[in-house]
């Protein structure tokens, strides 16, 4: 697998209140990914970045939110939608962990 692919599959870590509940309890993990990123680019890129084997993936595609702006001239209404995020759900097997942070 080529370098460039690992190093832009896993974009940053997801720090929620969810995300540390399910990190705490069931030993699974939230990342955002790039969107065009399949589970095996995401298992190679955890493999290689932590040196942790996943058990499984889940990932799902979120559609970015449609937001409106009046700053537009005259008054107009100006609408537009936020970018789409990919999210991945790796658990891990009981032993292992990720230090983050």
């Amino acid at each position: 697998m080529e370098v460039g692919i690992v190093k832009n599959t896993l974009k940053t870590f997801r720090m929620t209140e969810k995300a540390n509940l399910l990190s705490a309890g069931s030993n699974c993990y939230v990342f955002e990914v790039d969107a065009s990123a399949s589970k095996n680019q995401v298992a190679a890129a955890l493999r290689e970045t932590f040196g942790v084997n996943p058990v499984s993936i889940r990932t799902l595609r979120q559609k970015g939110k449609l937001k409106r702006n009046r700053s537009s001239k005259r008054g107009r209404v100006v609408t537009f939608r936020k970018a789409l995020v990919r999210k991945a759900f790796v658990t891990l097997k009981s032993g292992e962990k990720i230090e983050v942070l």
